[in-house]
């Protein structure tokens, strides 16, 4: 606790008031570092954030697998696996393989960083219905793992004549680089 002294004078109103930083600064840094309170038994849906089918086999219990079938599917799994799932194989979190949409989930298992840009989005379907301005601003920052899921998600919306809005197509081709179309002379 901060340590506060107060001397009143009796021939004015003076207050003087002295404050412990180093206290103040260690009990700001215990409340920045506080963890959620989680159970390791608590179930977290996961989500499959690939376009296509998803398998995790576990570090951990020998034989235990989680299975996406596609893009969206969840599945819900212990949250002592999910830690194992971080600590062994990584991968799935850095390059967006998964999306955990409970944020004290994912500032429990110290992974928050890593899906600042999907946070921000939703979902990928939302980025179709952006204007170009913030497709290109979210893109920007997203992780490649999220840049090539819009990337196969786009390119089978434009095969099934589901996105034609030319100026969406273009806000992407510019981030990714690379032309989602040919055109046809």
């Amino acid at each position: 606790m901060a340590k506060a002294s107060t001397s009143n004078s009796t021939q004015g109103a003076t207050n003087v008031v002295v404050v412990d930083e180093a206290s103040t600064k260690t009990e700001t840094a215990k409340a920045r570092k506080s963890k959620p309170k989680l159970s390791l038994t608590d179930m977290v849906y996961v989500i499959n954030n690939t376009r296509g089918p998803l398998i995790y086999k576990s570090a951990r219990n020998l034989g235990y697998q989680v299975e996406w079938s596609q893009y969206g599917d969840e599945e819900p799994m212990e949250l002592s696996e999910v830690i194992s799932m971080r600590n062994s194989q990584r991968r799935f979190f850095e390059k967006n393989w998964i999306l955990i949409r409970d944020e004290e989930v994912l500032k429990y298992l110290g992974v928050e960083k890593m899906y600042e840009a999907m946070l921000g989005i939703g979902s990928v379907d939302d980025i179709f219905g952006m204007t170009p301005d913030e497709i290109k601003e979210k893109l920007q920052k997203a992780p490649q793992g999220l840049k090539d899921t819009i990337s196969l998600k786009s390119k089978a919306l434009i095969e099934a004549k589901q996105l034609n809005d030319l100026t969406v197509i273009n806000a992407i081709e510019d981030v990714l680089g690379y032309k989602l179309i040919e055109i046809i002379s």
